[in-house]
């Protein structure tokens, strides 16, 4: 349509070249404007939570934060990760990135996720830990203070106490001669465990040294028995030579006396001491 001369195709109150009527971030070239009908990207919208994950059970603190997929997913190196982490996902982290490759379900990648992108989360969870460690190691020391007094190691009377309380020494006197022994408490748990593995370690030990023993004594039956096969065997192959010997002997007198050789003669060239 064209405007009849000196009317403005604008509105009369803004004026053509106005540019504070226009945001400056605002594109006014036509042909960079996105078109009305033209397909806007498709963005994925992210799958229901219900949907998605649940909780494992299992008694580990991780598995209270690392989720497993009920479909695997793949991450952004392209490997296939059947766990997410639940704290990615309320701090609206992508969600290939909340993804987590477990190996056989082993929580330890995952206890590196959460050190590594939840630390406040991860020592919350340690000082948790500490303090019911705390209050388990009073509990104990609780019990051990409660204990009656027969439980600890008590002095044991002196022989010769009978004997210097019947003399008329001063009261002070005896008690300066004769000092009590002090004797130490109960071992504690720590001193317990560290005598129990000490001997752990010597049955360990001794275990090992007699299967050695037994292995070294195999070894020497088995090399007496290959020694005593081989003196066998090189008797038997001496005996063998000495038949064969004694078998060609005859042989050649059975041939020289079917020549007519007298066998007299025939012993003597060998050197038979006694003719057959």
């Amino acid at each position: 349509r064209i405007c009849p001369l000196g009317m403005s195709q604008f509105h009369t109150d803004v004026a053509f070249e106005a540019a504070e009527h226009y945001g400056e971030d605002e594109d006014l070239d036509p042909t960079t404007q996105p078109h009305p009908h033209a397909q806007q990207p498709n963005h994925p919208q992210p799958q229901p939570i219900s949907q998605e994950y649940f909780k494992v059970d299992k008694p580990s603190y991780v598995w209270s934060v690392i989720y497993k997929l009920k479909t695997p997913q793949l991450n952004k190196r392209q490997k296939t990760c059947f766990y997410v982490c639940i704290k990615c996902i309320e701090e609206n982290v992508p969600w290939q990135d909340c993804l987590i490759n477990l190996v056989k379900q082993n929580p330890s990648n995952g206890t590196l996720h959460i050190k590594n992108r939840h630390p406040a989360v991860w020592n919350d969870h340690v000082d948790a830990q500490a303090g019911i460690e705390k209050k388990e190691k009073t509990k104990l020391d609780v019990g051990t203070t409660n204990l009656p007094a027969m439980s600890r190691k008590r002095a044991r009377p002196s022989p010769f106490q009978g004997s210097i309380e019947s003399l008329d020494f001063p009261r002070e006197s005896i008690t300066t001669m004769l000092t009590p022994k002090q004797y130490d408490d109960d071992i504690s748990n720590t001193d317990r465990e560290r005598l129990e593995l000490h001997r752990l370690d010597i049955q360990l030990r001794y275990d090992l040294e007699n299967q050695r023993l037994a292995l070294e004594r195999r070894r020497e039956e088995r090399a007496e028995r290959e020694f005593e096969l081989k003196q066998r065997l090189i008797l038997a192959q001496t005996k063998e030579s000495e038949f064969n010997l004694k078998a060609n002997r005859l042989r050649l007198k059975v041939d020289m006396a079917k020549l007519g050789v007298p066998v007299g003669d025939v012993s003597l060239v060998l050197g038979d001491e006694v003719a057959i």
